[in-house]
């Protein structure tokens, strides 16, 4: 079993996100709201309970409100923690650096939801607000492949960044890194048009 970062975009203030905060038999399945918008707000379990029925109506009422939000979702696999490093100069081990930089909260989020939001290995959830993903979307977008090129340090990743062997290391390892970031830039620019939130886990 390994560690894993999605995000999904969640509008600001929406009831499904205010509920979970206050509700943890409600918000108890905020972790697996990626499949919840796979199946179109469907019970992911036999004999739904009051509060996942409930869970469910909320769902399908985002999709109806905002259209292709279910889409508006992004993985980074077990490659977050490269993109962390190539994107915030605090996980490269600067600190003078802000440890909440915008790389940071790219990869991490801004603020941590309430302790029983969690993720399936125990992980707090973290939501940015739209605001935050402004921010973060134009940081993102101010960064050029030769930029990250240049941080893209094998010897010095092995020290930081999950899964990542400097022995494995060639030309196809930081092409995959660079499409994942890519991927994260371009989710991150479509929330932020949408004016949209997004929840960041880790699983």
């Amino acid at each position: 079993m390994g560690w894993e970062r999605d995000y999904q975009a969640l509008p600001d203030g929406c009831y499904l996100l205010e509920r979970a905060k206050v509700d943890p038999d409600f918000g108890q399945h905020l972790c697996f709201i990626r499949m919840f918008f796979q199946r179109h707000g469907q019970p992911l379990l036999p004999n739904p309970d009051e509060a996942l029925i409930d869970f469910c109506q909320a769902v399908r009422s985002l999709i109806e409100l905002y259209p292709g939000i279910e889409k508006r979702y992004y993985t980074l696999d077990r490659y977050f923690d490269m993109v962390h490093y190539l994107i915030s100069a605090w996980k490269r081990g600067d600190r003078n650096a802000d440890p909440n930089d915008m790389g940071t909260k790219a990869i991490c989020g801004t603020t941590e939801l309430p302790k029983h939001l969690i993720g399936t290995q125990g992980f707090s959830i973290r939501y940015s607000t739209s605001d935050d993903v402004q921010e973060i979307a134009l940081t993102l977008a101010s960064l050029t492949q030769d930029d990250l090129r240049l941080r893209y340090d094998h010897v010095r990743m092995e020290k930081f960044c999950y899964k990542f062997w400097a022995d494995r290391a060639d030309d196809a390892t930081w092409s995959q890194i660079y499409e994942y970031f890519e991927g994260l830039r371009g989710f991150y620019l479509n929330a932020a048009e949408h004016n949209e939130g997004v929840i960041a886990l880790q699983d």
